[in-house]
């Protein structure tokens, strides 16, 4: 058994309570393996005693192993049908491709989508949400103002 002493945050939440536990700074890693069918990784950790957490007790989370202050879209505004990936950005009316390097992923705090860190946009453009779908390059668009709430 191989044991390696971690110094990362994780952040837990017990199954189906939804409340995290949150700032633990060390933990010792017992094992980890590699599903390569699911794409994931699974691992066992060896946590200091909790409150609310039982032995065997089944646990989901992150483990944060690095943060970067990046432009940053939801993975699902990317676009690779290309050759080179690309977002969708509103530049006076029009639709214009922006060819993208991607960055870092991860999750935000309180977003249920993964993010991508990006580089070739400006921070101030309009990206295009990815599930508006593929629009041709320079289609027109009118956006509307928001309705006022009542």
């Amino acid at each position: 058994m191989t044991v390696a002493s971690v110094a990362a945050s994780v952040k837990i939440s017990t199954s189906g309570s939804g409340t995290g536990i949150v700032g633990i700074d060390a933990y010792a890693l017992v094992c980890m393996s590699l599903d390569i069918q699911h794409l994931m990784r699974a691992g066992t950790l060896s946590l200091p005693s909790l409150p609310g957490l039982r032995h065997g007790q089944f646990v989901q989370g992150l483990i944060d192993t690095d943060q970067a202050l990046v432009l940053a879209v939801p993975l699902s505004a990317v676009r690779t049908e290309r050759t080179q990936a690309y977002v969708q950005t509103l530049v006076n009316g029009k639709v214009v491709y922006r060819n993208v390097t991607l960055g870092p992923r991860g999750q935000s705090e309180g977003s249920p989508d993964t993010w991508v860190g990006i580089s070739g946009a400006d921070a101030d453009s309009t990206i295009i949400s990815g599930a508006v779908g593929s629009l041709r390059e320079g289609l027109s668009i009118k956006v509307n103002a928001p309705a006022k709430a009542p």
